[in-house]
């Protein structure tokens, strides 16, 4: 069982600071968990654990710093996009993609095909991940930046096809053939969008990254937290310099 605890605002302030406080003495008592979903991400205590707190965490008396990755689900959209286009079979390959124990759990084997350079929008879309100015190009109603970011993921991202909304008619026109796999992908399941780009993002994370730090820096303190690694103050440079590494795979330069 993974612990968390709501974060949508429908919990009442007395049990969110219980489901918080619960967090809280599971690590003072040392009830570590970690477990590994169908799409590969990690769950752990410090997951579990509200953002607004990990700054208060530390090992061995040195602070814990996080390296986040900015735009981490629409860049996932974007290099998944590119594998998408690469070839008329790929569609079909992501249809078939189940998720379950049968399969492994990352998507390692079709890291290579996803450097390959794509359709202009795709393109665009990863070009303005990288400069962080992906909202701010269809925002045309100049709504609040982090208000138009909870609408495209709802509306567009994560929602289910038949939502229309501005936003998404915004996003379609600018970024078609982006739209219409992300259609295809939801149909008949909408979560199956969701689920390959989690996918993409701890293969790329988990398997690559921290299997690399592990191999090259064994006694590194290393956490993820999905989108991003928590580590010691004063170790940033090294997973900075695998994270840059690893993403140069796909021609990408990663937003940090």
């Amino acid at each position: 069982m993974v612990h968390s605890f709501p974060t949508t605002g429908k919990t009442s302030v007395k049990q969110y600071r219980e489901d918080v406080g619960a967090c809280i003495q599971r690590l003072e008592d040392r009830e570590f968990y970690l477990i590994v979903d169908l799409y590969g991400r990690v769950h752990t205590n410090i997951t579990s654990l509200p953002a607004a707190l990990r700054c208060c965490l530390s090992c061995n008396g040195k602070p814990l710093v996080s390296i986040d990755l900015k735009n981490s689900q629409p860049l996932m959209m974007g290099i998944v996009s590119r594998r998408y286009f690469a070839g008329k079979n790929m569609p079909q390959k992501y249809l078939r993609m189940m998720f379950d124990k049968r399969q492994d759990t990352y998507a390692y084997r079709s890291l290579p095909s996803m450097e390959k350079r794509s359709l202009p929008d795709v393109e665009e879309l990863l070009d303005l991940c990288q400069s962080g100015q992906l909202y701010e190009s269809f925002n045309h109603a100049n709504v609040e930046r982090s208000k138009f970011k909870a609408k495209f993921f709802t509306e567009v991202m994560f929602g289910k096809n038949r939502i229309k909304s501005a936003v998404k008619n915004a996003f379609s026109a600018k970024f078609p053939n982006v739209a219409g796999m992300l259609e295809r992908l939801k149909t008949p399941d909408h979560s199956r969008a969701a689920k390959i780009m989690q996918n993409l993002e701890a293969t790329i994370f988990i398997h690559n990254i921290c299997g690399r730090l592990l191999r090259e820096c064994p006694e590194m303190f290393l956490l993820t937290i999905h989108d991003s690694v928590l580590l010691v103050a004063g170790e940033t440079n090294k997973v900075k310099e695998v994270i840059a590494d690893e993403f140069k795979r796909f021609g990408i330069e990663p937003p940090l």
